[in-house]
């Protein structure tokens, strides 16, 4: 529990949870007098487990702290189940890619590290054609609207096979397996 008024000689609760997280991970109910929006909200960006008023009574405050730490065990298990995740996508040596809906790339795997040459870093945040898509392929195909066709209708493109460009300049040809998911 952390109340938001520690003393006038103290800092801020807010500031003290910060303090605390960053060198240690668990879950912070914020107890206080204070209801109003705008401290709610200075809260809500610093731990997300909850946040009582101290006038509520011993059977909210009680329920709180029992659904603070429902809702970090299941933030500690879903954290672990995508680090799992992360470990076998990142041993795969095929290529696994995600595009937002602009056509930029939001995940980039190791696999399509090794593949095309590219770090993440690099291509995050870039379209493909910007990357590993050559705008218009060597048999004269337009992938800015191969991508664009991917999006309308991921079934058409369930099995694709497209030119693509490593990072040093040479063209390769790839088969995809594309899904969509939303």
């Amino acid at each position: 529990l952390m109340d938001i008024d520690l003393g006038p000689e103290s800092p801020d609760g807010t500031d003290t949870a910060q303090g605390i997280l960053k060198a240690r991970d668990l879950p912070i109910v914020f107890c206080t007098n204070h209801a109003d929006k705008e401290m709610v909200d200075q809260v809500r960006g610093i731990a997300r487990y909850g946040y009582v008023l101290k006038y509520a009574g011993e059977f909210v405050l009680i329920e709180s702290i029992n659904m603070a730490f429902e809702l970090f065990d299941a933030h500690t298990k879903l954290k672990a189940r995508e680090m799992e995740s992360r470990l076998v996508v990142d041993n795969i040596d095929d290529a696994i890619l995600r595009y937002d809906r602009e056509g930029k790339f939001i995940f980039f795997s190791r696999g399509a590290e090794r593949m095309f040459g590219f770090s993440a870093e690099e291509v995050i945040g870039k379209k493909g054609t910007q990357t590993i898509n050559p705008p218009v392929d060597s048999g004269g195909m337009n992938q800015n609207k191969m991508l664009t066709d991917i999006f309308n209708d991921p079934e058409a493109y369930a099995y694709n096979e497209s030119e693509n460009v490593r990072k040093d300049g040479f063209r390769i040809m790839v088969a995809w397996h594309n899904k969509a998911v939303y």
